[in-house]
């Protein structure tokens, strides 16, 4: 029996937004912004779990359970994170940002070249703009100055 081949995606139809080095770069304080309020939000969401947790331990190591409202609370606490942590991802991938790492502050920008090469511009947080790229299989490790991204 022949194998029947699925036609492959043209590059291009990847990903529903390409930027050019200058929107991207125009992106970029607003993206800054949004990851630390995005830190901001989660830690203190991780700090309120992080106190639960301890009343829990304490509770336990003296014999008494924690209390179903505690429990409760703890149980919230954890699903705001988890909200939180969603409505960040989906900000990022509603502007057809690519979310590497939301804790380390690690996005990509898909780029289609003149040729119809496929790149992505590579940011991390602490970095004051877009100074490297990559390709779609070679990640953070195989970044390459932006000089030499083909225009």
């Amino acid at each position: 029996m022949d194998k029947i081949d699925q036609p492959q995606p043209h590059q291009e139809e990847l990903f529903d937004r390409y930027f050019t080095l200058e929107e991207a770069a125009a992106l970029i304080p607003e993206v800054r912004k949004a990851f630390t309020q995005c830190h901001k939000e989660l830690n203190e969401l991780k700090d309120q779990i992080v106190l639960y947790k301890r009343i829990f331990t304490q509770r336990e190591q003296s014999g008494q359970p924690p209390t179903e409202a505690e429990s409760e609370a703890l149980h919230q606490k954890w699903l705001s994170y988890e909200q939180c942590l969603d409505r960040w991802v989906q900000h990022f991938l509603s502007q057809g940002i690519l979310l590497k790492d939301l804790e380390k502050g690690l996005i990509d920008f898909p780029y289609l070249s003149q040729d119809g090469d496929l790149f992505l511009l590579c940011w991390h947080l602490g970095e004051d703009g877009i100074f490297y790229f990559h390709g779609l299989e070679e990640g953070f490790r195989g970044r390459k100055p932006i000089a030499v991204l083909p225009e």
